[in-house]
């Protein structure tokens, strides 16, 4: 309804409808301000707001302080039951203290990428409150308050795992300690006790445990564990004893011949070549230690059989002999491994020679001998062989060294050479810079 002393006040139109017009026009500026200057203001509030980073440590502060102050039984519940976690993987054997290490990796992870989305949200909520709702900031300031909340309970619970794990490191500590102060070891005026000198209570717990802690050794069974082995072994140990003696009785391994005999004769009828080759690995054997040397020379040029071929390179057997094993295809690894120290450098040279193994041609390039040095210069592509024998005191091995090797560092050694020829074929080699 129109006030009629405003109307009044409204200078006379042509008409009642520009009137009315005038009158609202002049009734709704007023009270629009109001509602305008507020806009404006809070426009001008946002623009300059500052970015609240201080209300991030707050709230994990107030978080903290609450959690101390308002959950002392929480936290004791979770003091007690980290030290019995602690004690409990004290106990266990080290397979189980490894599961439970990556176990506890795998949680931790888990629940940091599950939690860490939100709690970055409730930070920048924070931090940007006056683009938030009140309600956004205070679910906000609730959720850092629990991350604060929750430092406080990963802090007691990883104090109450280590008091349960070092538990008898701790009491030992605590009783020897103790000791020392009756006794009159240490000084006893409460202010020192407080300072960090070596006399004082808190020194000398802290070096006892130090010590306690040092003397652990992790990969070890715990001590009931090596007791129940004990005991277990001591119980078995005549069954164990028994096994032993029946299965050397020499009427099971009569038995066992008789058996394997039988099974050599029928596998022989049911495959001839098979047979033959049992016949000459046995007629090997025999001949292997034969007092003709011609005899035993035949048998290390056609024998297939390592037995054999180890016997026939045993120490004191004749040279000609030992260099038919080291010639025989057959001869495997081992044989050459053996061979490669025996005491006649014409074997070793031999073996030089013959094998194509890298780490026995290693093993060679240390021999006294410069001749089968200058083999291993000849057959190695191992850098570090290289680098070793570039500064060998024979002549030709340093030569063949120069001529083959693709180290920089051993060429530029050998282009500075006492010898000619050496210096030459280094200043030649294409890894000469």
């Amino acid at each position: 309804m129109l006030d009629q002393s405003s109307y009044k006040n409204i200078e006379p139109s042509e008409d009642s409808a520009a009137a009315v017009s005038a009158y609202l026009r002049s009734d709704s500026i007023p009270r629009a301000m109001p509602l305008i200057a507020a806009k404006e203001s809070h426009d001008d509030r946002s623009a300059i707001q500052p970015h609240d980073y201080l209300g991030v440590a707050r709230d994990i502060g107030n978080g903290m302080i609450n959690e101390v102050a308002e959950h002392k039984t929480d936290m004791l519940l979770t003091l007690g039951e980290s030290a019995l976690a602690g004690a409990v993987f004290r106990l266990a054997p080290p397979v189980v203290r490894t599961s439970i290490v990556l176990g506890g990796l795998y949680v931790g992870g888990y629940e940091l990428g599950k939690n860490a989305t939100t709690w970055i949200n409730d930070a920048s909520t924070v931090v940007n409150g006056s683009s938030h709702t009140a309600e956004e900031l205070t679910k906000a300031h609730v959720g850092l308050e629990h991350i604060g909340g929750g430092f406080v309970e990963l802090g007691v619970g990883w104090k109450g795992f280590n008091a349960g794990m070092y538990a008898p490191e701790l009491y030992g500590a605590a009783s020897k300690t103790y000791s020392s102060f009756v006794d009159g070891n240490l000084n006893r005026n409460l202010y020192k006790n407080l300072r960090a000198d070596a006399d004082t209570i808190p020194a000398a717990f802290g070096k006892y445990f130090a010590d306690g802690k040092e003397a652990i050794n992790w990969h070890e069974n715990p001590a009931w564990l090596k007791t129940t082995t004990d005991a277990v072994s001591a119980k078995t140990a005549g069954v164990a004893d028994w096994g032993s003696t029946a299965i050397n009785a020499p009427w099971l391994k009569q038995a066992t011949g008789a058996v394997r005999s039988g099974v050599e004769e029928v596998h022989s009828r049911l495959n001839p070549n098979a047979a033959r080759a049992r016949a000459e690995r046995l007629s090997d054997l025999a001949e292997a230690v034969h007092e003709d040397v011609a005899v035993r020379l035949a048998v290390a040029e056609r024998t297939i059989t390592q037995a054999v071929l180890d016997q026939l390179s045993a120490p004191g057997e004749a040279t000609r002999i030992k260099l038919a094993v080291v010639k025989n295809p057959n001869a495997a690894g081992a044989i050459h491994a053996k061979l490669a120290f025996d005491e006649n450098p014409t074997i070793r040279i031999a073996v030089a020679d013959k094998t194509r193994d890298p780490a026995l041609l290693a093993k060679l390039a240390n021999d006294e001998s410069a001749q089968v040095r200058i083999i291993v210069a000849s057959k190695t592509d191992d850098p570090a062989v290289f680098t070793k024998l570039a500064g060998d005191q024979s002549r030709q091995v340093r030569l063949i060294v120069a001529e083959r090797t693709s180290d920089p560092a051993s060429v530029k050694k050998l282009a500075d050479d006492e010898d000619l020829l050496v210096r030459n074929s280094a200043r030649e080699n294409p890894f000469f810079a």
